[in-house]
């Protein structure tokens, strides 16, 4: 048994698109893929064939829009996972899959003909993807609006690079394989309402700890809205602020 914290293979929004194109690749190809490869791209022995087939990454407009492919020794694609992660990313995501119009449609379909030709199966339609993970969050679940803030008044720059360091202690936690396991920890073996307060206790000092308020706690402040009719000459004419309670710790 052990006690060490482990984390997982993969993007800190659970690693699901490195699962699940690892295991497609293994139970459609037989290629077996390591998460060092899914993470650069490289070569992979497909037993299928026994030839040696390629995973490529391509990256798209920014880092929270990239593919991940698997390529046959020919170079035909057999699989493509995408990640997409923010509200602009997605909206040229549906852009690309569900054309508004026919003029639209046609538009499309010429221009792809003209770029791309054929695809890799040679049927002259276009691939697409087979898997895309979609979020709203930019970079996923670890800027996500549930995950601890910085103290400090963050602005466009910091608020980055505090995801950075989000992102940097979230994979420094030693991961398990995949496919690998454990054996069960005594604190897996405990009723879940018992592995709170134990994990409360150790990390928080107890649930009436400070520490345990500060993390634990959601804070609200009352917010100034400038009075809309200020000056309209419309009922007091009063103008002024309003202060808007929005209600206190919980």
């Amino acid at each position: 048994m052990t006690n060490t914290l482990l984390s997982h293979e993969g993007t800190s929004s659970g690693g699901y698109i490195q699962r699940n194109f690892q295991y497609a690749a293994k139970e459609l190809f037989q290629v077996d893929i390591s998460y060092e490869i899914m993470k650069k791209g490289g070569q992979v022995y497909c037993h299928m064939d026994q030839s040696l087939w390629n995973v490529e990454i391509q990256m798209g407009r920014n880092d929270d829009s990239w593919d991940m492919i698997l390529k046959d020794g020919i170079g035909q694609e057999k699989l493509k996972f995408g990640i997409c992660y923010g509200f602009r990313n997605i909206q040229n995501l549906v852009r690309k899959l569900i054309p508004t119009s026919s003029s639209m449609i046609s538009r499309s379909s010429r221009r792809q003909q003209r770029s791309i030709g054929t695809n890799s199966n040679g049927s002259g339609s276009i691939r697409s993807h087979d898997f895309i993970e979609v979020m709203a969050c930019p970079k996923g679940c670890i800027n996500g609006g549930g995950q601890l803030k910085s103290q400090q008044e963050l602005g466009m720059n910091a608020n980055k690079l505090w995801v950075k360091q989000s992102e940097e202690v979230y994979q420094s936690v030693p991961s398990l394989k995949m496919n690998e396991s454990v054996s069960p920890s005594p604190l897996s073996l405990l009723s879940p309402i018992h592995q709170v307060n134990q994990v409360i206790q150790e990390w928080l000092g107890g649930w009436e700890s400070m520490e345990c308020e500060r993390i634990l706690s959601t804070q609200y402040r009352g917010l100034e809205k400038k009075d809309e009719i200020e000056g309209s000459g419309s009922g007091s004419g009063s103008g002024g602020n309003i202060a808007i309670g929005l209600g206190t710790v919980w």
